[in-house]
């Protein structure tokens, strides 16, 4: 048991650096949509009638 935990260590280490990534990675997308929900809310506010796509 103890010796396929040590071969299975560098995997859970690297699955780890990957889950920091994905995790700074989903928070710039949040950030990222944050920023498109207000853009599309002045749009929305702005153009009362006027559509532009």
């Amino acid at each position: 048991m103890r010796q396929s935990f040590v071969f299975y260590d560098p995997v859970t280490s690297q699955s780890l650096g990957n889950y920091s990534q994905e995790r700074e990675r989903r928070q710039a997308l949040e950030a990222e949509l944050q920023a498109l929900k207000e853009q599309l809310a002045n749009l929305q506010a702005g153009s009362d009638g006027k559509s532009s796509s």
